[in-house]
Parts: structure tokens; sequence; C-alpha cells
């Protein structure tokens, strides 16, 4: 498992599964960060922590981002692939002193909402907290690596939990945050409006893969999420992660 891995991970479709009560005409938007943390920015040391940064694609995530309809039961939306889509190497680490390599990581999370009044800058303000949360939680958990705690007969899975454990820990009251930061950029008179149709949370989801998953899947993986509400309706969202060398649809002009 020493070569590097050029891969598209892409969220690919949103899918109203049934009509929600509350409202009649649904506008979905989609926030999303991509992350990877592999040798192409981080290192392991000699004595086995991690040194580096996470390397990150932000997308823009404004009102409208993923059609200019209000959605249709059973009608899947296409995410568009600046919104959802990312084409990069996955590079294993190198293991000091061992003559052997360890999967990087990928991954991405993703926020799904209903557009109601919050204003422009409001979904701008709120989008930029959930970049800084993710970045600082992926950041952090470098660099507090604990390699004595790293359970060596299942290393793969120990640091796959490790990371998990950390952005679930920095992400579990990131909506709080997040609309913290959209009523701040807003002015008295837009929270009043926007508080008599706010944009509603469908539903908040990190996943992350490696190097070895690939390999287990034969080079494609596919992925998803169910959110059901009584309110707001059920909502489905499909992913894939496909390793480009294996595919053989198109690549990437």
């Amino acid at each position: 498992m020493d070569n590097s891995l050029k891969l598209k991970l892409s969220l690919d479709t949103l899918t109203l599964q049934t009509k929600p009560s509350r409202r009649s005409k649904p506008r979905p938007y989609m926030w999303n960060i991509f992350f990877k943390v592999d040798s192409t920015t981080v290192k392991i040391n000699d004595d086995f922590t991690l040194e580096g940064v996470g390397q990150f694609k932000y997308t823009p995530g404004n009102h409208g981002n993923l059609s200019e309809h209000p959605a249709t039961a059973k009608k899947p939306i296409l995410i568009p692939s600046v919104e959802g889509e990312w084409v990069t190497d996955l590079v294993p680490f190198k293991v000091p002193i061992f003559d052997s390599y360890f999967p990087g990581l990928i991954g991405v999370v993703t926020v799904v909402l209903l557009q109601g009044n919050v204003s422009a800058a409001g979904v701008r303000a709120g989008h930029e907290k959930l970049n800084q949360v993710v970045a600082a939680a992926i950041d952090q958990s470098i660099a507090e690596f604990d390699p004595k705690k790293l359970n060596l007969l299942h290393a793969e899975q120990s640091v796959r939990e490790y990371f998990e454990r950390r952005v679930k820990k920095f992400t579990g009251g990131i909506m709080n945050s997040v609309e913290s930061a959209v009523r701040n950029a807003q002015s008295l008179f837009q929270n009043l409006w926007s508080l008599a149709n706010r944009d509603d949370l469908i539903g908040f989801q990190a996943w992350d893969f490696n190097n070895a998953d690939l390999e287990r899947h034969h080079g494609k993986i596919q992925f998803s999420q169910h959110w059901p509400h009584k309110r707001y309706g059920h909502w489905e969202v499909h992913g894939s992660l496909v390793s480009l060398e294996t595919d053989n649809s198109p690549k990437p002009q």
C-alpha cells in the first residue's frame, strides 16, 4: 500500500423521498467541506507523532446551489460538481523505522438545509463558521495525536477511530456556533424576518475513508445517508468514492 491513488470523492444526488408537511415548495441547499490527512502535508515523526496540517476543499454553499426549482418527491437532484466533488491524490504515510506504509484519510462533512428567510450574508457567515470548525477539528487532532494510545495490533482502525472521535467532539455543537454566526451577520430586522421563516436543518453527516477501504472495495465505494422528518420530509443523499485508476468513467480534464 505504498502507492498514491487519484480519487474522486463526490456527493452525487439529493432526493426528497416524501413530501414535507410544513413546506409545499421545499428548496434545499447544501454546505460541504472536503478534507484529507495524508503525507502530502502531514508526516509521521520518528517518535510516531504527527506533524503538519490537513488539506481542505471549500465549496460555495449558497441559497439555490442545488437547483433553481423546488424539490419534487422521488426526483433526485443532481448535485453540481462545484458543490459536491473533489478530485485529488491520496498519498499513504511512510512509517519511520519500519519498511511499511500507513493509509491516508479522506472525507467530507455535509450539511443540508431548507431555504427560508435567512439573508445571503447570514448564509455565508454560517457556512464560513462550519468551515472554520471542521478545519480546526482536523488540524488540532493532528497536533494532539498521541501515539502511546495507538493499538498497534489494529493501527489502521485505531487511527480512524481517533479522528472520528475528535471530529465528532468538535462538531457536536456545531449548529449552535453556526446559528450564532448567522445572527451576528444580520441586522435586527433581518434576524426578526428570518425568525418568522428560518432556514431549517435537514441533516448533518461526516464520512471518511482511506486507501485500504478502496482496496477492499475494488476501487469504488458508494455511501448514503437518510434523514427522516415529519415536518420537512424524508431526504436521502448518495455519494461515491472512486479510484480513477480503476474506474472506467471519463477522467477529468
